[in-house]
């Protein structure tokens, strides 16, 4: 799980008025919600601190029923518009695969602490939802499931033409990585999908050519004006999901073995076309290649400080032709060969 400075994530000030509508429904005290949170009684904040939000979901959890997922208890109070402009840039996207974009894209402004992925699998495209920073059980879980549950809602909006119950036959499924303590049956009751627990990854799936249906909530010109205001938003918080650190973090966890991402893989996976990739790295002043070569060495320098490196080994994983390649590139980043840096190591 990537390190993210939690003191600098911001949160829709929206996530107070939702679980102040599910403390209501059970009788509890809204205005002592905002006395936990931190937050004035009479005046609205522009945002919520990652404190602020972690306080807000803890203060919650006592208000919810144990007889239903947490997760249901949180979206039935949170409806297509809940999320402002980035539910408006959604709707008025002109297909499914352009709001699916958008979800992905934008997550970051709505739920900061977690980014979705984007792969074509065949006739199918995966959505893989990744957890930034863990804020504890049931937590995790609860916001990770209501994730694709309300990105399915965009689903049935678009699929008018179809049952609501065929979600299943048409090849939707949620596969969750963690546990749940309800059996599958009860969400998949819900949604009208698939549903599989304790998977190898959090992903869902939707088919391809679902994605061409087109939304009748299209508006172009308001869409575009919403996606401006998404866009100044995200170049206000780059620099915790910027496209180069999701490359990076994309290479940290393949960089071993001979089948290192190449752009193309990798931009299919974030949802953009290799030229885009390409165009967003140079904004961002930095390169794939360099991207590549820099969680190399990286990656080089965790493994030369084991009891006895085998060099040539550490290239082949690493995916140089030969050790000669490796001992050149790690020299023109760290100023030394490996040989002479693990004697380094072993001399401090």
């Amino acid at each position: 799980m990537r390190h993210l400075d939690v003191d600098a994530l911001r949160f829709p000030v929206h996530f107070i008025e939702t679980l102040e509508c599910l403390v209501h429904s059970s009788g509890g005290d809204t205005k002592n919600l905002r006395t936990v949170c931190g937050l004035p009684t009479d005046v609205q904040p522009e945002w919520l601190t990652f404190a602020q939000f972690d306080a807000m979901l803890r203060y919650g959890l006592p208000f919810m029923s144990t007889s239903e997922p947490f997760s249901f208890q949180l979206g039935r109070q949170i409806s297509l518009t809940s999320h402002g402009t980035f539910s408006v840039a959604a709707m008025t996207s002109k297909t499914l695969g352009d709001a699916l974009d958008v979800a992905v894209r934008y997550l970051p402004l709505v739920l900061p602490t977690h980014e979705l992925h984007r792969i074509d699998v065949g006739n199918q495209v995966q959505v893989h939802i990744q957890c930034l920073h863990s804020l504890g059980s049931p937590y995790d879980e609860m916001l990770i499931e209501t994730i694709p549950f309300d990105l399915y809602q965009m689903i049935r909006l678009a699929d008018q033409t179809v049952d609501t119950v065929s979600g299943m036959e048409a090849g939707h499924f949620v596969k969750f990585a963690h546990n749940s303590p309800f059996p599958a049956a009860i969400y998949e009751e819900k949604f009208h999908l698939k549903v599989e627990f304790g998977s190898t990854g959090t992903y869902f799936s939707v088919p391809r050519q679902l994605l061409t249906k087109t939304l009748f909530t299209h508006n172009r010109t308001t869409h575009q004006n919403a996606r401006e205001i998404l866009d100044a938003q995200l170049a206000r918080i780059g620099h915790l999901h910027s496209v180069s650190r999701k490359v990076a973090q994309i290479f940290k966890g393949s960089i071993l073995g001979k089948n290192i991402p190449d752009a193309a893989s990798v931009a299919n996976t974030l949802g953009l076309s290799q030229r885009t990739l390409a165009r967003r790295l140079s904004e961002e002043g930095v390169s794939f290649r360099g991207l590549l070569e820099k969680a190399r060495i990286e990656k080089a320098e965790e493994l030369l400080v084991t009891a006895n490196p085998q060099l040539s080994r550490i290239a082949d994983q690493l995916g140089y032709s030969n050790l000669p390649s490796f001992s050149r590139a790690f020299k023109r980043a760290k100023g030394i060969s490996p040989r002479h840096y693990v004697r380094q190591i072993k001399t401090d």
